[in-house]
This record gives C-alpha cells, sequence and structure tokens, in this order.
C-alpha cells in the first residue's frame, strides 16, 4: 500500500524537486526565463511556512507559504513531481487541507499561474482559486474561471515567452 506523509520542508529539498519536477511546470517557468534552482530556493527561504509531501518516503512535491503572521494574505507556492501527479486524488486531498490550514492564519491565500502550465491552472481552478477570489465549486464554474484566465487579455502579466496570472482564494468565497 502507498505511504503518504507531509514533512517539514529542508532546504535540500529544493534541489530534489527541481530534479523531478513536472515536465509542464518546467517548460513553463524556462519559456519566462526562470533559473528553476534559484527561483525554488529563493521561494523556500522567503517562506514562513514550507511542508514537503512525501510518497513512499521519496519527495512528491514541496509548497509553502509567503507572508507575515500579522497579515492577513499570504503568496503560496508548489512544485510537484511528476509522481505526485499519478496520486492525483491524495495531491488533491493534501492540497486542500494545507489550504485550510493555512486559512486559519490567512483569510486570502494567492499565487501566479504562468499561462504555459495548463496542469496548474486546471488544479488552481479546483482548489478553489480564481482571479477574482470567487472560486466555483462546480465542474461548469470551474471551467468559467479557467476561460476567465485564458481569455481575458487584462488580467495578464506580460513574463517572458508567456504571462502569468495573479489568482487568489479566500475562505469566505469558497
Amino acid at each position: 500500500m502507498t505511504e503518504f506523509s507531509l514533512i517539514d520542508g529542508r532546504a535540500y529539498h529544493c534541489g530534489q524537486i527541481v530534479r523531478r519536477m513536472r515536465v509542464k511546470q518546467q517548460e513553463a517557468m524556462m519559456r519566462v526565463g526562470v533559473n528553476l534552482h534559484a527561483e525554488v530556493r529563493n521561494r523556500f527561504h522567503s517562506s514562513c511556512y514550507t511542508k514537503a509531501w512525501l510518497i513512499d518516503g521519496e519527495l512528491a512535491a514541496l509548497g509553502g507559504a509567503i507572508g507575515s503572521l500579522v497579515s492577513s494574505a499570504c503568496f503560496i507556492w508548489m512544485v510537484a513531481s511528476e509522481k505526485a501527479t499519478r496520486y492525483p486524488i491524495a495531491l488533491a486531498r493534501m492540497s486542500q487541507g494545507q489550504i485550510a490550514h493555512l486559512s486559519r492564519t490567512y483569510s486570502v491565500l494567492s499565487t501566479v499561474l504562468i499561462g504555459a502550465d495548463a496542469p496548474s491552472k486546471s488544479f488552481a481552478a479546483f482548489l478553489g482559486f480564481s482571479p477574482d477570489g470567487h472560486g466555483a465549486s462546480s465542474r461548469y464554474g470551474r471551467r468559467s474561471v479557467l476561460d476567465i484566465i485564458d481569455n481575458t487579455p487584462e488580467i495578464r502579466i506580460p513574463f517572458g515567452e508567456s504571462f502569468a496570472v495573479p489568482v487568489s482564494y479566500s475562505e469566505r468565497a469558497n
């Protein structure tokens, strides 16, 4: 039986997760001109909260939250491996648990989606993230959120050869 565990993130996890990163996420980040290892390490060291998700003792995802404990908002980030995507239900449950945990401290969670990474956009919409912070709870609503992300140029931030879209999650809205 597969064993899932969540532990505190460590600095050495940064290099490990970059080497195991999802191909689509890696390609999207490289299209915008990001040095993958430096970006993950910077996010890690800027975070007030980091967690590593292990599958059978092997690193499958690394993420964290950047924000002050006196703030009502934080920026969250996550890097997932190809192995993590083979367990979509477990990945979704782990992510929902972390969102619930962070929502006890922060009323608004925000992140940035890179336009070229379709799986990340779909996953974020599934979790309840949207450009206006009012996530959708139905399949139709999530499709609407994705349509807004993909077809509303006013919310796009040019980023390298692609674009980024800021999205947020608000516990009150979901």
